[in-house]
């Protein structure tokens, strides 16, 4: 089976409501796990810029869906590749919230001040990516379903892996 690698952004539409993110992540996650899909999902309030990892068909099926998604618009296709090994496998939708440090690792790969995906390299995309990786607490909201369940039993949840991580609530969908 080959894995593929599919990298895009979009920006928010007239139809986005803030609190759209948390169910974008919601249904992701949820989704992306049945399908065998793991990414990392960067949204700046203007931006989205998603990377999605997974079986070709897959991935494809779930780009299909995401380009007729009405809360974003000028949705860029910027890379797409084969690849032998997931870099994201850890989530199956990573998100790296806007923050101060989330923007001075931006800034590191942006030709410009401000962040607009759409205008940078695919090479530059996935280093910052890792680079996001690497530096910024990813929440994954799969960990915090999980605690939010435990939590109204009271019982102790185990984290779902070693990957540091900051926990939000809710349920996820596909940017």
């Amino acid at each position: 089976m080959t894995l593929t690698r599919l990298i895009y952004s979009s920006q928010i539409s007239d139809d986005f409501e803030h609190h759209d993110i948390k169910k974008i992540l919601a249904i992701a996650n949820k989704r992306n796990h049945q399908m065998g899909i793991s990414g990392l999902l960067l949204f700046d309030h203007k931006y989205f810029l998603q990377c999605i990892e997974g079986p070709r068909p897959e991935v494809n099926r779930l780009y299909s869906r995401i380009v007729t998604d009405p809360r974003h618009t000028d949705i860029t296709l910027l890379d797409v590749s084969d690849i032998t090994n997931r870099q994201f496998g850890s989530w199956g939708m990573g998100y790296v919230p806007d923050a101060k440090i989330t923007q001075k690792i931006i800034f590191k790969y942006s030709a410009t001040q401000s962040f607009d995906p759409a205008k940078m390299s695919g090479s530059d995309i996935i280093d910052l990516l890792l680079d996001l990786r690497e530096h910024i607490p990813v929440i994954d909201l799969r960990e915090q379903s999980e605690t939010q369940r435990q939590s109204s039993t009271n019982t102790p949840v185990a984290p779902v892996d070693a990957t540091p991580t900051t926990s939000i609530g809710g349920d996820t969908a596909n940017a």
